[in-house]
């Protein structure tokens, strides 16, 4: 998979590396303007986004999750609720300090000017161990 990662000088930069899913199971999560996005990633395929804000109800939205050369894949479930993940979602894989961040492909750009922050990428919150339980 192409990773996003910072190199010596301090510039992002896309390298392949072996990444499973259990190094990227856990919880993920990104605000932006009032709504909250947390998406859980299980080691064995599945995956739960919920939205959250001040516009009601939570949104939640699962099913599967797959890896492949240009980062990580979400194929929400048919029929329930998909109102918060109603469509494929693709997104790219950051190295960072604590961990991985999931970047959503209309974000890229602001990723790499500003780096990973609380609106333009989900970032881990949660370890593989505990998404495993």
């Amino acid at each position: 998979m192409n990773v996003w990662a910072r190199d010596d000088a301090g510039f992002w930069g896309e390298s392949s590396r072996e990444i499973t899913m259990d190094s990227l199971a856990g919880e993920y999560v990104m605000t932006d303007l009032g709504a909250a996005t947390r998406v859980s990633l299980s080691s064995f395929g599945h995956f739960t986004q919920t939205v959250s804000g001040c516009f009601g109800a939570p949104r939640v939205a699962g099913g599967t999750w797959s890896i492949d050369e240009a980062g990580i894949r979400l194929e929400p479930m048919q029929g329930g609720d998909r109102t918060a993940a109603n469509e494929t979602l693709d997104f790219a894989v950051a190295a960072i300090a604590d961990g991985y961040a999931l970047v959503p492909g209309s974000s890229i750009g602001s990723f790499l000017v500003s780096g990973p922050d609380r609106t333009n990428c989900l970032r881990a919150v949660r370890s593989t161990a505990s998404a495993r339980r």
